[in-house]
């Protein structure tokens, strides 16, 4: 709670103003205050007492558990002694109820390739009817506080009241009695968050963005989402806030960033140093853009993808969703940055950025003399990969030629990387059932060993098959199995920045394996040989689902 009021505080002085406010069980707190129903000081004390009321009474042990299926799904074989506490989204729900109940059903889901995991709740099963000892007190605390209860604006959108009772006495008002009720309620996230408009920016305000995934599940794609704090200790929160706050700018906002600046006091000393080299060009300084300068405007190639003819290409066959062949997006991130080396062969670290693929019809591919281009401008390092043998036209309209992908390419300085150390393990996935699961065709290209949940993220170890691909196809099926919904399966379509080790690289294809690491929540990929940011997924529509 204090982190909200700090975060909504800051928001607030740069003139950030939202159109609607939507809170995610005990978040609900921090929409009251946004809201204005509710001081700092009401805040922090109604959360104080909920944990207060929830130790005061005697519960049975409880647990509460993260579940890769919605509500909807999961209903049909829950155990009566088990209740849905939250719906999250169409396909994540949380459950509540004792733990070794709780315990055993995780074991069953987890064992059929559902994706299920416990959550530390202090033995406490929230949300159910385990918790209504509580509601008694709590209400007697929350009514010593909150004497004059103020009404809801409109723009807040309550989740601990069906949509139904919106007019109800209950839910007119951030009285002790609602917040009570927020205890003991189901959480309706999903169905409030229907009432997100497309095209939104949406900030996470909570000490970490736990709700990033079901935030990015649940709503529509060109939606943003924009989280202020992070708690992984490899992260400077104080960099992470400014890093949203410049999200908030990039994507249309406006924050007045002169509130969070000190007062400028007069007069100056006459030691502070000038800016004005910062506010004028250099012309002295020059720039490399990491690509040569010629007489050509663009590198080009031309050439037969062959895929049923040559065998460098035979590993493509594999690659298919539902029986339905499809080009991968490792493949063209792998035919640009051979390419950009044959031009570049000494450079040590390359830079992919803004990388995406487009929809198209893959099966032309499959007669064996269909042929590509590919060029790359000299200039800005612009690429693009289109079919036909066509160069120079990048509009995915044109009639003469496909699309296939575009981004920019360019040499970097040396990579630098921080190897994550996580250490709590949750369990241990089964790559390739997973996989089936998601009607991907597993073959001999899946070279991911000993992929690991962790509560940070995933971690597993990429075998060397001679293949710079493998190491790429790999790296993003991670991110698939995170993505996927149960047998609903996802497909990388956008990388905003990757990052190659080259020396890592050659040696992954001399036959050393490479340790990955992905954190759901930063959306990245970390290894030694390459990284990804801000990798965009999309469901594979299956012609048989």
């Amino acid at each position: 709670a204090a982190v909200q009021i700090g975060l909504v505080a800051m928001l607030r002085a740069m003139e950030i103003k939202p159109d609607g406010i939507i809170g995610h069980s005990v978040g609900e707190l921090g929409c009251a205050y946004a809201d204005g129903c509710l001081t700092a000081e009401q805040t922090i004390y109604a959360a104080l007492v909920r944990g207060k009321a929830s130790k005061e009474v005697e519960l049975i042990p409880g647990m509460m558990a993260a579940i890769g299926l919605g509500s909807s799904q999961v209903t049909p074989f829950l155990p009566p002694d088990i209740e849905i506490a939250c719906n999250n989204s169409s396909t994540s729900c949380t459950l509540s109820g004792p733990s070794e109940s709780v315990h055993t059903f995780v074991n069953v889901l987890t064992r059929k390739c559902v994706f299920a995991k416990a959550v530390n709740v202090n033995n406490i099963a929230y949300h159910s009817r385990y918790i209504k000892p509580a509601a008694p007190l709590l209400l007697k605390y929350l009514q010593g506080a909150i004497t004059e209860p103020k009404p809801r604006s409109p723009k807040w959108i309550s989740t601990s009241v069906q949509e139904k009772d919106w007019n109800s006495d209950l839910a007119q008002y951030a009285s002790p009695a609602y917040f009570t009720n927020n205890l003991l309620s189901r959480v309706y996230f999903e169905e409030g968050a229907r009432h997100i408009p497309k095209n939104a920016i949406v900030i996470e305000i909570a000490p970490h963005a736990l709700l990033a995934p079901i935030v990015k599940k649940s709503l529509d794609m060109e939606t943003v989402h924009i989280a202020l704090t992070n708690r992984s200790k490899s992260v400077n929160n104080i960099e992470c806030l400014l890093e949203g706050i410049g999200n908030l700018y990039l994507n249309g906002c406006e924050p007045n960033v002169n509130a969070i600046y000190p007062d400028i006091e007069y007069p100056i000393p006459c030691d502070v140093p000038s800016i004005s080299y910062f506010l004028t060009w250099d012309f002295s300084v020059k720039s490399d853009n990491g690509l040569e300068r010629g007489c050509a405007k663009c590198w080009y190639k031309t050439f037969d993808l062959g895929i049923c003819s040559k065998q460098k290409y035979q590993h493509l066959l594999d690659y298919k969703i539902g029986g339905k062949l499809l080009i991968p997006p490792a493949a063209y991130i792998n035919f640009v940055l051979n390419f950009f080396m044959k031009m570049r062969p000494t450079t040590k670290s390359v830079a992919i950025e803004n990388f995406r693929t487009y929809d198209c019809d893959m099966s032309v591919f499959q007669k064996g003399n269909s042929e590509i281009s590919m060029n790359i401008s000299r200039v800005g390092g612009k690429f693009a990969i289109t079919s036909e043998g066509r160069v120079g036209t990048w509009s995915k309209n044109c009639e003469t030629e496909q699309l296939l992908a575009s981004g920019e390419i360019k040499a970097v300085d040396k990579m630098s990387v921080n190897i994550p150390e996580w250490k709590t393990e949750i369990g241990t996935l089964e790559f390739e059932a997973y996989l089936k699961n998601l009607k991907y065709s597993v073959h001999e290209n899946q070279c991911l060993s000993h992929l690991t949940k962790y509560l940070e993220g995933y971690t597993g170890e990429i075998l060397s098959k001679g293949r710079t691909f493998d190491l790429i196809d790999n790296c993003l099926k991670v991110v698939v199995i995170d993505r996927s919904d149960y047998k609903r399966p996802e497909v990388p379509y956008f990388v905003q920045n990757i990052v190659f080790n080259m020396d890592s690289v050659k040696e992954y294809n001399q036959g050393k394996s490479v340790q990955v690491f992905y954190d759901p929540e930063t959306n990245e990929i970390i290894s030694s040989a390459v990284t990804m940011k801000k990798i965009k997924t999309k469901e594979f529509l299956l012609d048989n689902p």
